[in-house]
């Protein structure tokens, strides 16, 4: 206790000693301090961005590290496939030390994985520590995701335009269409996923078509479709009010000709003309028609059966049935008729 006392009696004395020292300890501190960051070993801390899927094919990773590192690591970065970057250091204090790492991959596509890889990381000190690897998969390109008219589609209208819709926001000029047979046609943006087919004119009727939609890149690559697929669809028949006036006239004289074609087939078949004296009845036979199986039916009433059988077949003859189209049958006597014959 007495030499603490005679030690605050000394200080008030000497002040400036005192300062002189207080400033020397905190020195002497910081020194330790910064001298056991320097040999500690360098860990990461974080990568940024954390996810490792759908990355923009612009995006910049941020590596922070637990302490300085050294600038040699710019040199030992390696990205495969193999790739260019561009690689900095952010963040540095007075003496120009960093513990953030910037890299920027240049030229990555879509569709693809990539792998970063720094072997080794020093401090600034030149002390090694472990090496860092991750990996990432870029942004997918659009896909086809359905169509309008569907494939296989029939009596599909000839006015119609089709649609066809991807998974994902696609660049319209990325998308190239071909249809066969072969029709002039305008892209239309449909909303950030669809595209609007109009064909310039009326498809034709009662064809098969054939879409075959492909790609190619553009600027946009995360937005450019670089597939191939196909659908296929039948037109139907236009309806009466997309007939032009010349088509209303062509078609009624078109089904003129064919009413009047029917009507000459019809007035060639006996057959109306005979039915419309059947039943057919006389006191030896009797004449009726069956029309499921399309056969006249000869029913006896008198002997001798063969004569009045054939007499049958003579009236019919007349009538324009002939052996050649005549389909009968005969139905006889019963066993047990009696009376006069």
């Amino acid at each position: 206790m007495r030499y603490f006392f005679a030690f605050l009696d000394w200080a008030k004395d000497n002040p400036r000693k005192i300062l002189i020292a207080t400033i020397g300890l905190v020195l002497i501190s910081i020194l330790f301090v910064t001298i056991q960051r320097s040999f500690a070993s360098i860990r990461v801390m974080t990568v940024s961005p954390q996810a490792q899927n759908q990355i923009p094919l612009d995006q910049e990773f941020i590596i922070q590290f637990s302490g300085e590192v050294s600038g040699t690591v710019l040199d030992s970065i390696q990205i495969t496939p193999s790739l260019a970057f561009e690689a900095s250091l952010l963040k540095k204090d007075l003496m120009g030390r960093s513990k953030t790492l910037s890299i920027r991959p240049v030229g990555m596509v879509p569709d693809a994985s990539y792998t970063v890889d720094i072997p080794s990381i020093k401090s600034w000190l030149g002390i090694s520590s472990g090496g860092l690897s991750f990996s990432f998969s870029t942004v997918t390109t659009p896909a086809l995701l359905g169509t309008a008219p569907r494939d296989g589609a029939t009596q599909v209208d000839v006015a119609s335009s089709i649609t066809i819709q991807f998974n994902q926001p696609v660049d319209l000029s990325s998308v190239q269409i071909d249809m066969e047979p072969d029709v002039p046609i305008q892209k239309q943006p449909a909303g950030a996923a669809s595209i609007l087919i109009v064909p310039e004119s009326w498809l034709t009727e009662e064809t098969l078509y054939t879409v075959t939609v492909y790609g190619e890149w553009t600027g946009d690559l995360s937005r450019s479709y670089t597939g191939t697929s196909s659908f296929s669809f039948t037109t139907t028949v236009k309806k009466q009010s997309q007939l032009t006036e010349d088509e209303q006239v062509s078609q009624q004289v078109e089904a003129s000709i064919i009413f009047n074609q029917h009507l000459q087939e019809y007035l060639k078949d006996p057959l109306p003309k005979v039915l419309a004296h059947i039943p057919y009845s006389t006191d030896q036979y009797s004449i009726d028609f069956d029309h499921q199986t399309r056969e006249f039916i000869i029913i006896l009433k008198q002997k001798p059966e063969a004569a009045n059988t054939q007499k049958a077949l003579t009236w019919l003859n007349s009538q324009g049935m002939t052996r050649d189209i005549l389909l009968y049958r005969v139905v006889p006597l019963p066993v047990d008729v009696s009376g006069q014959f």
